[in-house]
């Protein structure tokens, strides 16, 4: 998800979205059952995803000390 992410631009919940429904239509292809749950999980959980990944981004970039400068020879 996060190299989708990386490698097209798309968002993170739009990366997640695209992944989760790759995994819905293959097991579903495989007979596995499907419910609208499924979707709900698949398209409102993305976003919450997506919102807490920035969170938990911020929250490292507050507690974590900033890198020494590397010294050139």
């Amino acid at each position: 998800m996060l190299t989708i992410s990386d490698r097209t631009g798309f968002s993170v919940s739009k990366a997640r979205i695209v992944v989760e429904c790759l995994v819905l239509v293959i097991g579903y292809l495989l007979g596995g059952p499907v419910f609208i749950v499924t979707f709900f999980y698949t398209f409102i959980l993305s976003p919450i995803f997506q919102v807490s990944l920035k969170l938990f981004a911020r929250l490292r970039d507050m507690l974590c000390e900033p890198k020494p400068a590397e010294a050139k020879v």
